[in-house]
């Protein structure tokens, strides 16, 4: 077997410790980590139990530019989802099923954005598909951790 072989050309690339347009240049490690690594700002405490409305989430720091929410479907549920945001804004959790007979339902819950260090949950709500009410169930689309990023996006 004979296998034909060329000489590699190397590329002109730098290595560089901050965010740039550049279509060569790499992200240092330590430029990464900071930027893309994030710092978990807030932790829920009871992430089995319901969330009331109202309740305050308070962020540990304000230095992010961009969110990153980890929400359990409902506190008795394993799966987490997660959503980003920019700093400033508010968000609403969501999360669909097609279920058994295909009914299946949709949740959704608002988090207000109060300061840069606070957001307020509001009421989660549930629908099953087949129906046009939809009813207050709290125990669904739990916040379980705020993760906070510096993109420099902003």
């Amino acid at each position: 077997m004979i296998k034909k072989t060329s000489e590699t050309t190397p590329v002109a690339a730098s290595v560089v410790n901050q965010r740039n347009n550049s279509t060569t240049d790499a992200y240092s490690c330590d430029y990464s980590n900071k930027a893309f690594g994030g710092t978990i700002l807030w932790t829920n405490s009871s992430p089995t139990s319901s969330m009331s409305a109202g309740t305050t989430i308070t962020l540990s720091s304000d230095d992010y530019d961009m969110l990153e929410i980890f929400y359990k479907v409902a506190a008795d549920v394993d799966g987490v989802l997660s959503y980003k945001i920019f700093k400033g804004n508010n968000t609403r959790l969501t999360f669909g099923s097609i279920g058994v007979n295909a009914y299946g339902y949709n949740s959704m819950r608002e988090l207000t954005y109060t300061s840069d260090t606070s957001y307020t949950a509001g009421t989660a709500y549930f629908q099953r598909t087949n129906t046009s009410n939809a009813s207050t169930d709290n125990g669904r689309l739990i916040p379980i951790y705020v993760i906070g990023y510096k993109t420099g996006l902003l």
